[in-house]
């Protein structure tokens, strides 16, 4: 099983990933699906809302209280957002907006649960699942 990793908020990604859609043939993209399916619930059942309270640089308190509704992760879109630097990793991601509500601390400020699940291509399957907490203000 792939590993979880857990990303504080609005903590960027790190030098090792290119944020640039990669060329994925469709064989390749099939494989990620078919992993991610295969995958995804025994990886994000582990994410509670003390994880993602943990996460959470301003709302700790309000997200403690979040229920995450059954099946979740269905509801969030994975497709190619970047590469690793070595070209091994393909992560697969959503834009922030389409990530899961989550509650916030200011009515301004609007927050979302995302996931970037790390797919190694030549071994074809799940190398890790990075969750974090992402958002944004509109004033």
């Amino acid at each position: 099983m792939a590993s979880l990793i857990l990303l504080p908020e609005l903590q960027s990604l790190g030098p090792d990933f290119v944020m640039a859609v990669p060329s994925l043939d469709s064989t390749t993209l099939q494989a990620f699906a078919a992993a991610w399916q295969r995958e995804a619930a025994g990886i994000c059942r582990r994410i509670t809302a003390d994880t993602l309270a943990s996460l959470s640089r301003w709302a700790a308190a309000e997200t403690k209280a979040v229920q995450l509704p059954a099946r979740w992760w269905e509801e969030i879109p994975m497709r190619p957002v970047g590469i690793s630097r070595d070209q091994q990793v393909a992560l697969f991601g959503q834009f922030k907006e389409e990530g899961l509500p989550l509650p916030s601390h200011n009515p301004l400020v609007f927050r979302r649960l995302i996931l970037f699940a790390g797919y190694h291509l030549h071994r074809q399957g799940l190398a890790s699942v990075i969750v974090s907490i992402s958002g944004w203000v509109e004033e």
